[in-house]
């Protein structure tokens, strides 16, 4: 059947429906599309009993499956209702502003601290991590060596331990690795949690921030700095939670193992200790050259990511000139001087491990050999015990301690970036003054002052008086740099101004100096989310002389363009941002240089049937 009988057959079967029925059967069609949006199926998680999230027992459904399948897209989870992003930013997002307007009341020159805002969202999940950690660490890791002493007493020459005592301690060395292993699994499930939490956080508060930026925060800030900050320093979060409560524990866990070595062995506990101990300034020292690294390859990697977004934003250029292998040789040498600095750093983390392995062994050896020394009798239970409490110093002390202390100085230097990026200024709407007297349609600029920067003393406008009156059509020229387009970013609070008062009367429409073209069709960019009425489109293409441009293009006016789309001229872009303009009904009109991209033919046109004649009533 032709298309247009189709539609003459849908219109005829409308005519005859009853309102109701229309209404049912939007109802179907609306419900058929949502249907056919990606759902995620029930996180196990979400209703799993307290035996099942003692025991992981959840997870059985997920390995079922991953046993008889690949993993696809439609084996994804829907995350857990307090991780989804919204949530945990709203609660970041409450928790900063706190911050912020408690540092703007005290008027204190103290800086808003983001490490006080996470804190603040996050310290209840961090109080159950650290009774997790207590009772994973400081109970049972200590207790462990101790049961083990019993258990091998048994067994060594003129034993004066009991069957019973023996195999109780058996069952209970059993029954502590068991608790261990489960107590050890949900620390680090409940760390690596966290950290994911966090970083769904920050993120949705850099992403927020980042549609409050004013015009000054906009030029100054990359956006492979913001790509960054979102992808590097927020995975820093992931690594300091799982190290975070042995920053206190550590010393605790030293001196109750110190005290229980030395009951045992006497003053030969101390040589192995110093042995221990010794190689913690170093670590700690390594750290800190760690933090500076850190912070180096930050700012190296904004240079190399600003780098290629220029490279890749005029890339057409490049090739059309034959820059290839200059622009290759410009990010070779980015990258290459970046690489040198993670390259130092791996060095500091490989002398790390070394050091990690070679500790602990170092100082069992000190240990024993002192113990020999001052005439002590080594026996299977007593080297055991001591093995076992030096593995633990070890792995508190020398391990978990000393890399806390370098993923926390990575972590600082991450949260400062965050930081410092969250304190740049936003856009403040500006209480427009509503000028009932004059009408809508009025502007009114008494004597403005206004700069770009606060650390430029330079004015862009100074002292600057102008109205404009309703169903006044106001050209503004000037040489460039004169600040014509500064002008019409103080009537849209773009600009700050440091004096004077600007009043509006009614709503304002804006052409940009530079075309935008998002990727969509001709026809939504034109709309920009207002409702299609085909009177004033019509009208709008028409005055903007996009109709021969519609005939010549595939699908007209629903030609994709943009990333993806088709390619569009100049003037093309010009005149599709200036209709985007007019299609909305306002009462106030501000095109900064509509005609600049255009030919004089089709100049002529745009401003004696669409700029001198703009009708709200279109």
């Amino acid at each position: 059947m032709p298309l247009y009988l189709r539609v003459l057959n849908f219109n005829y079967v409308l005519k005859t429906l009853s309102q109701e029925s229309i209404r049912v059967l939007i109802s179907y069609a609306r419900t058929a599309m949502e249907a056919r949006q990606k759902t995620y199926c029930e996180n196990p998680r979400e209703k799993a009993s307290f035996f099942s999230v003692l025991f992981f027992l959840w997870t059985y459904g997920i390995f079922k499956r991953g046993y008889t399948k690949l993993f696809g897209i439609e084996d994804l989870c829907a995350p857990l209702k307090n991780d989804r992003s919204q949530k945990v930013g709203d609660n970041l997002q409450i928790n900063w502003n706190k911050e912020v307007n408690d540092k703007r009341k005290r008027n204190s020159k103290a800086t808003p601290s983001l490490l006080k805002a996470l804190y603040n969202t996050f310290k209840k999940e961090f109080l159950y991590l650290g009774i997790v950690h207590v009772l994973k660490e400081m109970v049972l890791g200590i207790t462990r060596p101790f049961v083990l002493g019993m258990f091998l007493s048994y067994f060594k020459v003129a034993s004066t331990t009991a069957t019973e005592t023996a195999a109780v301690a058996g069952g209970a060395l059993v029954l502590i690795t068991f608790l261990n292993s489960l107590l050890n699994a949900h620390y680090n499930t409940m760390s690596s949690h966290i950290g994911l939490r966090m970083r769904a956080a920050v993120c949705s508060l850099v992403f927020r921030k980042c549609l409050k930026l004013d015009m000054v925060s906009t030029r100054e800030t990359a956006p492979g700095q913001i790509v960054n900050l979102v992808s590097n320093d927020v995975s820093r979060f992931d690594l300091v939670t799982v190290t975070s409560h042995f920053m206190w524990s550590s010393p605790i866990i030293s001196l109750i193992v110190t005290y229980i070595i030395y009951k045992d062995i006497g003053n030969a506990a101390f040589f192995g200790l110093a042995a221990a101990f010794c190689v913690i300034p170093l670590q700690s020292y390594a750290g800190k050259i760690t933090c500076r690294y850190r912070m180096s390859i930050a700012r190296k990697t904004d240079v190399r990511v600003r780098l290629m977004d220029e490279v890749i934003a005029g890339i057409q250029v490049i090739k059309m000139y034959a820059w290839e292998k200059p622009f290759t040789a410009l990010v070779d040498q980015a990258r290459k001087i970046e690489i040198g600095v993670v390259q130092k750093t791996s060095y500091l983390r490989g002398l790390y491990m070394t050091f990690n392995l070679f500790t602990t062994r170092m100082a069992l050896f000190c240990t024993l050999t002192s113990f020999i020394f001052f005439g002590g009798r080594l026996s299977t239970d007593r080297v055991f015990v001591v093995a076992a409490y030096f593995n633990l110093l070890a792995h508190t002390m020398c391990g978990m301690f000393v890399r806390g202390f370098a993923e926390i100085c990575e972590a600082f230097v991450s949260i400062s970036r965050l930081q410092n990026f969250l304190l740049l200024g936003e856009h403040e709407p500006r209480k427009i003054n509503s000028v009932h007297s004059n009408g809508k349609g009025h502007v009114s600029l008494d004597n403005v002052t206004a700069q770009w920067s606060l650390q430029n003393a330079d004015l862009t406008l100074n002292a600057v008086s102008i109205t404009f009156k309703p169903k006044q059509l106001a050209c503004i020229i000037g040489a460039i740099g004169a600040g014509k387009t500064s002008l019409l970013h103080i009537i849209l609070n773009e600009l700050r101004i440091s004096s004077g008062k600007v009043s509006l009367g009614g709503t304002v429409s804006y052409a940009s100096q530079e075309p935008w073209i998002f990727a969509a069709t001709i026809r939504q960019n034109i709309l920009f989310g207002l409702p299609y009425l085909r009177r004033r489109y019509a009208d709008v293409i028409r005055v903007c002389a996009l109709q021969d441009d519609f005939d010549s293009l595939p699908n007209g006016d629903f030609t994709v363009v943009g990333e993806r789309g088709a390619s569009l001229s100049g003037g093309q872009k010009a005149r599709i941002n200036l209709a985007r303009a007019v299609y909305k009904n306002a009462d106030i009109y501000l095109l900064d240089d509509p005609l600049s991209a255009v030919d004089m033919h089709v100049g002529k046109h745009l401003f004696e049937d669409c700029i001198s004649g703009i009708r709200p009533s279109w």
